[in-house]
């Protein structure tokens, strides 16, 4: 028997209440809080959604991180990272400290190109939870092509020194290899995954593409996003080979983890945007990084009216946010089985093919669409 929508969402988030069939409390309380550490970066990626004209590029300012702290003992996760580089913000050791405090543990994301020196140490000295490392290659040519700049064998050696520390001060530390998989690169994967066992790492993600800055650029993609032609059946069969070949070389050696084309049986977006927060470097509050007021689908044009922000920290507090009727709204779309209006037109939706919820195309009208707040 396939559970309602709701009812599976209800099981999925251990909601409680008398049963998998109790009606939720809103707001439902986040349980991981994204904080976009910086807007910098050292690179310029092929798949970036980023806005680099006419935008500064900032990084998250200390004061706005002070309203947070009095928050951050209710997420299990804080996680610093952002449209840009953490490693370039010189507060990231101080917004570390803070989180350690709190009790919630801490993750980054970073490029990795700056792991190295006292930055590095004291990363390990803070009790970091998990590092996830970003590289999308495994030669240093479609490095440089997909990443912009940067060098590959610098990455190889300053990431071979981190290891030696870790060692040393935190062997326990959780580190993971994050690869994008794109048609540009996918026949790279056993070559990175055997870097990644080298290197020490506890884990080798294998992710899909999720954002891009244009339409076009989603010609990389290798599922059906709804925007460009979908991958040929042959390249399909070609990647799952390739993936068939990585999971023979993990087996035993490192955590390997494949992200699938579809969600069959999670029944909802892949950010989990009831109990997922983001917050921008401007202080914009929002359940998903993809509903960003800088980054938000930059590749529907013209650009949506409503970006999905629910307030800024500026003006409200935290829980002034979460309890307005915006926000529960959203919860509450999304606990029903409807889609936000918000969210249309976002090709995490071209995943969820589950009992045709969602029509394969990500702009037209969807059956369970909800109307915009």
């Amino acid at each position: 028997m396939i559970l309602h929508l709701k009812e599976r969402l209800q099981n999925l988030l251990n909601l409680g209440g008398n049963g998998p069939h109790a009606a939720p409390e809103y707001p439902l309380a986040p349980e991981f809080l994204t904080v976009e550490v910086a807007y910098t970066c050292n690179l310029h990626c092929m798949m970036c959604p980023r806005t680099f004209e006419g935008v500064p590029q900032d990084i998250f300012p200390p004061a706005l991180f002070e309203k947070l702290i009095p928050h951050l003992s209710r997420f299990k996760y804080v996680h610093l990272t952002g449209y840009g580089e953490p490693l370039m913000s010189p507060h990231l050791v101080d917004f570390l400290i803070a989180v350690r405090k709190s009790g919630a543990n801490s993750v980054i994301t970073t490029n990795g190109l700056l792991l190295k020196g006292k930055v590095a140490r004291r990363l390990l000295e803070e009790k970091i939870v998990h590092i996830n490392i970003s590289i999308d290659a495994g030669t240093p040519k479609t490095y440089e092509e997909v990443r912009g700049k940067g060098t590959f064998e610098r990455l190889m050696e300053t990431l071979a020194k981190f290891k030696v520390l870790k060692e040393e001060l935190r062997p326990e530390l959780f580190t993971g290899w994050v690869f994008i998989m794109m048609r540009s690169n996918y026949r790279e994967l056993p070559l990175a995954l055997e870097k990644a066992i080298e290197l020490g790492f506890s884990r080798f993600a294998a992710k899909h593409l999720e954002c891009a800055l244009t339409a076009e650029g989603f010609h990389e993609a290798l599922f059906d996003t709804g925007y460009v032609p979908p991958p040929e059946p042959e390249l399909i069969e070609d990647l799952e080979r390739t993936l068939d070949e990585c999971r023979r070389i993990a087996q035993g050696r490192i955590e390997l983890q494949i992200h699938p084309y579809t969600m069959s049986d999670s029944g909802m977006c892949l950010v989990k945007p009831t109990t997922n927060l983001f917050v921008d470097y401007r202080g914009n509050l929002s359940p998903c990084c993809y509903l960003n007021a800088l980054n938000t689908k930059p590749y529907i044009q013209p650009a949506p009216q409503d970006q999905g922000i629910m307030g800024n920290l500026y003006t409200d507090s935290l829980d002034e946010i979460l309890h307005t009727e915006r926000y529960i709204q959203f919860q509450r779309d999304w606990m029903e089985g409807r889609v936000p209006g918000v969210c249309d037109g976002c090709v995490q939706l071209a995943r969820m093919e589950e009992q045709n919820l969602l029509s394969r195309d990500p702009l037209s009208a969807r059956p369970a669409r909800a109307a915009t707040s």
